[in-house]
């Protein structure tokens, strides 16, 4: 009873420790299924930020090649046209003197000037002596006007000293009323005066008009949260925006993202500009610095969305695990307390059958003690040889028994049901214990 009491304890304390360290291995894998979804979050989370970045600064690039390709176009185009008309008001000026030169006495008052540059399709007309000075044309207020007068006529200035040149004049406010105006000069047939004509450029006008680099960014495709800005660099003033607040900003010097740029360079940088953070790439083209902005906030405005999607496939895969990962724990405690008990068991099989051993063979060396001691006693002999091998025959059976636990544990030992003499197996049990019964 008190072996039976001392194994049941044991098997409770047992019990109570494989409990305990069932709890502390659940709570372990609780926390690293914790830890490894807080790792992982916070690692997607922060590639995709840098990923969203990187996109964006892409993005601004594109656009701002995009940018670049617009105005190197518009320039081209704006330089064909204004190449076209010199060539056309060269031809018109050649014209001009044409008339001049073949009709010289028709052309006295400034009403026969007129005419003619109504017949040409021209603003003015205007001759020059040969130092440079207007001596007649459409508009008498001019005459008088030398090349030494202002900027704008004294472009022709070379023509005085080389007689083979005619030159044509780019878009110029004119010097006495400021409007954009064109002039083309040529020399006479008989080198003795000069002829100019001057054109308002109304096509080259209405082209400039029409393809202003604040127009251009107007009509590019941008995505929510990016913005361009077209700075003069000569004086840092914003000429073109796709928000029209910053337009006129002055932003040279203490303003600017870089100090200074260098042509064909591309810096990328990500600041707070404007009252937001943002990504941004610029570049300086000629005249201009090129910016171009992605609002953070607008390139990660998905971000959240992503993540939680992130989040909830993370949790429903770590929760699988946990549950596939608890099951096989479960199961490895279930086989190792069916392994404690299964050794508990051959334990006290053991420890019982080691008992029982010693009982056969205290009744072989009782009986065999008797044997000596009755040497000369046949029957005595006899009894106490048919003695050893009833109590050898019960210890060969609790050997044999030894030997079965393994087929006992794999299931191939089944038990018998068939009849047995029960005084029989009383009478050899007696003879067995019979000598430790007389001492």
């Amino acid at each position: 009873m008190a072996d039976s009491g001392r194994i049941e304890k044991k098997k409770e304390r047992q019990t109570n420790q494989a409990d305990m360290g069932q709890k502390r291995r659940s709570h372990r894998m609780n926390i690293t299924a914790l830890l490894i979804f807080l790792f992982l979050f916070i690692g997607c989370s922060l590639l995709q930020y840098a990923n969203n970045g990187q996109n964006a600064q892409k993005s601004c690039g594109l656009m701002l090649d995009q940018m670049k390709e617009l105005i190197t176009e518009n320039e081209r185009s704006f330089q064909q046209l204004e190449d076209t008309l010199k060539d056309e008001y060269t031809i018109r000026a050649n014209i001009a003197a044409d008339y001049i030169t073949q009709g010289w006495e028709d052309y006295k008052e400034a009403d026969d000037f007129a005419a003619l540059a109504k017949l040409l399709g021209v603003d003015e007309v205007h001759v020059f002596d040969e130092k440079g000075k207007i001596i007649n044309g459409s508009v008498p207020k001019y005459y008088g006007f030398t090349m030494d007068s202002g900027e704008q006529i004294g472009f022709f200035k070379p023509m005085l000293s080389d007689h083979t040149l005619s030159l044509c004049q780019d878009v110029t406010p004119n010097t006495a009323e400021g409007k954009p105006m064109m002039y083309a000069m040529v020399w006479a047939e008989n080198d003795n005066a000069l002829v100019q004509i001057g054109v308002t450029p109304d096509r080259l006008l209405e082209w400039m008009q029409s393809s202003d680099i604040s127009k251009i960014v107007g009509r590019l495709p941008l995505v929510e949260g990016m913005s361009i800005y077209v700075v003069e660099n000569a004086t840092g003033t914003v000429i073109a925006a796709t928000n029209d607040d910053i337009l006129g900003y002055e932003i040279f010097p203490e303003d600017r993202i870089q100090d200074s740029l260098e042509e064909g360079k591309r810096y990328q940088k990500t600041v707070s500009f404007h009252n937001s953070s943002r990504y941004v790439v610029y570049e300086k083209m000629g005249e201009y610095d090129i910016l171009v902005s992605y609002k953070i906030r607008a390139a990660n405005k998905t971000l959240p969305l992503s993540m939680a999607e992130f989040a909830l496939i993370l949790i429903a895969a770590l929760l699988l695990l946990t549950r596939v990962t608890r099951s096989y724990i479960n199961y490895l405690e279930r086989q190792g307390r069916e392994l404690r008990t299964s050794n508990m068991a051959k334990t006290d099989f053991l420890r019982r059958m080691s008992h029982d051993i010693r009982t056969p063979l205290n009744g072989i060396r009782g009986v065999t003690a008797i044997a000596e001691y009755y040497a000369d006693d046949m029957e005595k002999q006899a009894e106490c040889r048919h003695k050893v091998m009833q109590a050898s025959g019960f210890l060969m059976e609790l050997v044999n028994n030894v030997l079965n636990m393994n087929k006992l544990e794999s299931g191939e030992m089944k038990p018998e049901n068939k009849p047995f003499d029960l005084i029989e197996l009383l009478t050899e049990t007696a003879s067995i214990v019979e000598m430790q019964g007389q001492e």
